[in-house]
């Protein structure tokens, strides 16, 4: 009997001789796991040679090893229990470990602080207690930290300011108290993303989070008990960054300034000491305070003048020799002078030309937003409010004008450039550029040469001529370099008609997936930078700079047109609004079926049809997978309102299609999974190198890190929260800091 236990352990210690001492480490590391229902360590046999082929494990071979090293240790969301062995400090090469939504236990083991290779750790979603040891200082190299979801509590160690690399620090849902370290604003400039929520924090917000200029995507600490005002400082951090502060006991007026200023009420209710934009809750005023009493003459003291001379006291005044009716005499003289000076100034306001955005600024001068809006393009004449191409001398014929436009059908003018007849635009040729839900759109070629776009509306609705045209003179307003110009439009009873600048090179969404009879292109990085800045310029133009503020609604790929020098313009700004008015709008359950429809629909169109007495052949399709449904915001519904966040989200979606060459369509059908979701999946949590993420020609050109900086830009846009999604603005100052050198 002996015999065979002293063979039996003879031989366990010679196949644990076997193994790495990586291997040992893991072995640790399993016998310390109480429960595996899926079984994925089963793999992790003691007898193996190197644990490399084990379930979740990955090896490289390191310069000055003999022997393959583990650098990553991926056991996540599979339910295992137990606690972290110390043997795991051992694994010196160890880069990440990635732990998280599992039932783990126990608290972080000191030893494991000796890895000092670790560059990211994934605890998140256990149950791990106990206090986050300041030893945490050892790991110099470490960039992603997220012990979010679970039982830690005691104080933020000030010494996690000393791992100045770090990223991502994510210790959201747990129990820790005291005061936020200055550390981490004075030490951590490198941090991408903070997030602080759901504990017991108290103190003030410290004011040198201010330096934290690196942010991308959040600042988040709400739900804790932070007391006192929000520093002024925060408003220097960038506008893409999610700021929230909401439900804490903060005080005070709501600053102002910078990033803090375009924020909506979200990141602030729940305090209900703080005050003032965007809350709907005034600050209180400060009481009157009179000033104090003079010193009475007697008592004043002698003024001395510059050669000692003593002077008489400044309250003495000399009686006034003027009499009554002078002084009402001058009064009446100051009124006539002021009225007469008011007609002259109104008199000149309405003959001269006035910038009526005040976004407009002069050639060359970029706008509070980081953008240029060129050369004075959104300028109006005040004899133009109307929408008619009209100076002040034509506008008294404009009443009569507007009843035959109405009941017979006349081409307006709503630029002055565009001074063609209606007859004209019907005798021109005319080719077939596409067709959705909202009308067939065709180019058109003027005698003069000059293109134009066409589209057709439909035929209904004659008795909403006048909101019509309030809508259309509205759009026309909106001037911009990177927004498609509405040059005139066409109304009677039996057509309607909008007439566009013509965009030479076709769409975005034919540009990178191409169609049957026109291939894909292969865009440069610096091609598809210009086109993301000019996508943005245009919608922070509607968004911030137009008159109204208004907001797109139907953003994708397909209302992106490129010129002959990939120049985006974002194209059907408010046409859902004038189909609808026009009598071609769509029921909710029309609209289903176009958007599911749209490709298919284009396929069936009949080879020739006609505009007026002209020809037209067709020339192209919808490009699949265009459906407004893959660019909605996940809170929009088919009755909501469109709000510009959803403009913000349609637009990331616009950017990961840009930057990963994938459509939202062709992801959800291959391979059952959102596009926004597969993207945080292997970026955020797998890690997956960008040469599995990326259009492979953009990494010829681009930096990884600027590259990585601009997929988690479209994270941000993507947000399942809308208020923590940024501002137009914010993206284009975002896209400039990446990308400095491309984006011009």
């Amino acid at each position: 009997m002996m015999r065979h236990l002293f063979a039996a352990a003879l031989l366990l210690a010679t196949s644990a001789a076997a193994i790495t001492p990586d291997g040992h480490a893991l072995i640790a590391f399993k016998e310390s796991i109480s429960d595996d229902p899926s079984g994925v360590l089963a793999t992790w046999n003691p007898s193996d040679a190197t644990p490399c082929h084990w379930h979740g494990i990955v090896c490289n071979t390191l310069a000055g090893f003999a022997v393959p090293r583990v650098v990553s240790i991926i056991v996540a969301s599979t339910n295992i229990s137990g606690n972290i062995p110390p043997d795991i400090g051992k694994l010196t090469q160890l880069r990440r470990l990635s732990l998280h939504n599992n039932r783990l236990t126990g608290t972080l083991p000191l030893e494991l602080f000796n890895a000092t290779a670790l560059r990211s750790i994934f605890l998140q979603g256990n149950l791990i207690s106990g206090e986050i040891p300041p030893q945490i200082n050892r790991l110099t190299n470490l960039q992603n930290l997220d012990l979010s979801h679970n039982r830690f509590f005691g104080v933020i160690p000030d010494s996690i300011g000393d791992c100045g690399e770090l990223h991502i620090l994510v210790l959201a849902n747990n129990f820790l108290s005291g005061y936020i370290p200055d550390s981490i604003g004075d030490n951590l400039t490198a941090l991408k993303e903070l997030d602080l929520s759901d504990n017991h924090l108290s103190g003030p917000i410290p004011r040198n989070f201010g330096n934290l200029s690196s942010l991308q995507s959040t600042l988040n600490l709400s739900y804790n008990s932070l007391a006192g005002s929000i520093p002024e400082s925060l408003g220097r951090l960038p506008y893409t960054v999610s700021l929230d502060f909401s439900h804490n006991n903060l005080s005070g007026r709501i600053p102002q300034e910078g990033s803090l200023a375009d924020q909506g009420p979200g990141p602030f209710i729940g305090n209900p000491a703080l005050c003032g934009l965007p809350l709907s809750r005034p600050c209180p005023v400060a009481p009157y305070v009179p000033p104090l009493p003079s010193i009475p003459k007697e008592d004043a003291p002698p003024t001395v003048g510059p050669f000692g001379a003593e002077m008489p006291p400044a309250n003495l005044t000399r009686r006034s020799s003027l009499g009554t009716g002078a002084i009402i005499a001058i009064a009446v003289g100051d009124l006539v002078g002021i009225s007469v000076v008011a007609v002259i100034l109104i008199y000149f306001y309405w003959k001269t030309s006035i910038c009526e955005d005040k976004c407009c600024r002069k050639k060359g001068e970029s706008s509070e937003g980081g953008f240029s809006h060129g050369k004075g393009t959104c300028c109006l004449r005040r004899g133009m409010l109307s929408g008619g191409a009209m100076t002040s001398e034509e506008s008294e014929g404009s009443s009569d004008a507007t009843k035959v436009g109405a009941d017979q059908g006349e081409l307006v003018a709503l630029d002055k450039g565009f001074s063609y007849e209606l007859d004209e635009l019907l005798r021109a040729s005319a080719y077939v550029l596409g067709k959705g839900g909202l009308g067939i759109v065709y180019k058109v070629v003027l005698g003069n040469g000059l293109p134009v776009a066409v589209r057709r509306l439909g035929e209904g609705g004659t008795q909403r001529f006048k909101e019509f045209e309030s809508e259309v003179q509205a759009i026309a307003r909106v001037r911009h370099p990177n927004v498609v110009r509405l040059r005139a439009y066409y109304w009677a009873s039996d057509e309607k008609l909008l007439i566009y600048d013509y965009i030479p090179n076709g769409s975005l969404a034919v540009a990178l997936h191409g169609t049957a009879q026109s291939p894909a292109r292969s865009l440069t990085l610096t091609e598809r930078l210009r086109i993301a800045k000019g996508v943005a310029s245009g919608l922070a133009y509607i968004h911030e700079c137009s008159p109204r503020k208004y907001v797109h609604g139907d953003l994708k790929p397909s209302k992106v047109l490129i010129d002959m020098h990939m120049q985006a313009y974002v194209a059907g700004f408010g046409l859902t609004r004038l189909a609808s008015i026009a009598g071609r709008g769509v029921t909710p359950i029309e609209r289903i079926y176009v958007n599911n429809t749209a490709a298919s629909s284009s396929s069936s169109l009949a080879n020739s049809a006609s505009l007026g007495s002209s020809t037209v052949t067709w020339h192209g399709r919808a490009t699949q997978g265009s459906s407004s449904a893959f660019y909605r915001a996940p809170e929009c519904s088919l009755d909501g309102k469109p709000t510009q966040k959803w403009d913000v989200y349609a637009y990331g979606i616009v950017l990961i299609e840009l930057l990963t060459g994938r459509s939202p369509a062709f992801q959800l059908t291959s391979y059952g999974e959102e596009l926004v979701i597969w993207l945080e999946r292997v970026l955020t949590k797998e890690e997956k190198p960008l040469e599995q993420i990326l259009d492979p020609t953009l990494l010829l050109e681009g930096d990884s890190k600027q590259l990585l900086d601009v997929l988690r830009l479209a994270l941000s846009c993507t947000s399942r929260v809308p208020d923590h999604r940024p501002k137009m603005r914010g993206v284009i100052d975002a896209l400039d800091k990446c990308f400095p050198s491309h984006t011009s």
